[in-house]
């Protein structure tokens, strides 16, 4: 179980089923995060506050997962908070898009709310 409570984590994530799925664990969790409902939103969450980790999906309207953490990264605010991806895509689909990101883990889709949380939990040990 996470013990730091100063943990703020970005989400950001298109799907409603998805969305609810996550604010369920992380509330569970007694995680505070924020929900942005699009690449661009997420930008504008990253760039008015820095946040411990980001959980961002890579298939999404208006900016796509990867061209928002490209661009959240070669910003002043966040640019070395840790990414983590989220996909449903196979790793060849979307791999050679990601060489030039720091990419903390990627999170496959479906996956299980323990999977969440050991990413997190992982995360945050090291930040510690």
């Amino acid at each position: 179980m996470i013990t730091n409570e100063n943990l703020t984590i970005l989400v950001v994530e298109d799907d409603v089923m998805n969305q609810k799925l996550i604010t369920r664990i992380l509330q569970r969790n007694q995680l505070n995060f924020d929900l942005a409902v699009n690449g661009k939103e997420g930008v504008t969450y990253a760039s008015q506050k820095n946040y411990d980790l980001i959980i961002m999906d890579i298939q999404m309207p208006l900016l796509d997962g990867i061209e928002a953490t490209t661009i959240i990264q070669q910003s002043e605010m966040n640019q070395n908070t840790p990414v983590v991806i989220m996909t449903s895509l196979r790793k060849d689909e979307f791999m050679d898009r990601i060489l030039n990101l720091q990419i903390a883990a990627i999170l496959h889709k479906p996956f299980l709310p323990n999977q969440l949380m050991a990413i997190i939990e992982s995360r945050n040990s090291k930040n510690n």
